[in-house]
């Protein structure tokens, strides 16, 4: 964490035995010199919270890579132009809060190591993911704040290693599927202001993910009662977020029992009826 500023130097590729090359959080501009797929060493690369710009075609080199973490930039590539299955070891990649285009590539989600995935706030478009892969490893997966469309398909219960899970702020249709209670070990669940998922209620699954400490829904046309018989199963929760719906009927008792609730969001709901319960 310095003031750093200027361009990345090219003579940094003569490093070829180095393992760790972080520049972040500092005030550096221009673009990853493609000399520096020569760095065939390289473990860790981050240059996160600077100003730098254009393609990231050099990663694909860097078959070491373990960890990328370049978020927070300007970096403005078509995401799907890199090969990222050529990246076998990469097992965390934080690409958020670019202006990166194109669609998400499927042979990211399908990296045999990738624990980490975060794309968010960015300018990717298409639709999800058709496919997940039960081998895969992944625990966080972040696409917010995109113009991504389409559905959740049913085989994302096969990412059963997910703890954070975040689609929020894009424009996902279809419905919540039935498998996704087998992601037990979740903890952080965050789909909201995605207003083309179909009508529904909130979803029975729920009460299988106990482990859930976050869940937003707010803004995804939920209708129906709050069931209390569902989510008074989730023991661990502190934040429930289902403004901006349809919610209708009386808030029920059942979440006086959230013990560890410290934030409840019921913003315009406006057939909500009664008062809030005492023991909430």
């Amino acid at each position: 964490y310095n003031a750093l500023q200027g361009t990345l130097s090219r003579s940094i590729s003569k490093l070829t035995d180095l393992h760790v090359l972080g520049l972040g959080d500092n005030r550096l501009s221009g673009t990853i010199p493609a000399e520096w797929a020569e760095l065939s060493s390289l473990i860790t690369l981050g240059l996160d919270n600077n100003a730098l710009e254009g393609s990231l075609n050099m990663l694909e080199f860097l078959l070491k890579i373990k960890r990328v973490y370049l978020n927070s930039n300007g970096f403005n590539h078509n995401i799907t132009e890199a090969s990222w299955s050529l990246m076998e070891e990469l097992q965390e990649l934080d690409l958020s809060s670019n202006q990166l285009v194109g669609e998400i590539p499927e042979t990211l989600l399908a990296m045999p190591n990738l624990q980490v995935l975060s794309l968010g706030n960015n300018k990717i478009s298409g639709h999800l993911p058709p496919q997940y892969l039960s081998s895969s490893p992944l625990r966080y997966l972040t696409l917010s704040s995109n113009n991504i469309g389409g559905s959740i398909h049913t085989s994302i219960g096969k990412l059963v290693n997910l703890v954070h899970l975040d689609l929020s702020s894009n424009i996902i249709s279809g419905g919540f599927p039935s498998q996704m209670s087998s992601l037990v070990n979740l903890e952080y669940l965050f789909l909201s202001h995605n207003e083309r998922f179909n009508a529904g209620g909130i979803p029975q699954f729920l009460e299988k993910l106990t482990n859930l400490r976050d869940l937003s829904l707010s803004l995804t046309n939920r209708v129906g009662q709050i069931p209390g018989n569902v989510l008074g199963q989730l023991s661990k929760l502190v934040l429930l977020d289902l403004g901006i719906n349809d919610l209708d009927s009386e808030i029920p008792s059942e979440l006086a029992t959230l013990t560890t609730l410290k934030y409840l969001i019921l913003n315009r709901n406006y057939d909500l009826e009664g008062t809030v319960p005492e023991e909430v």
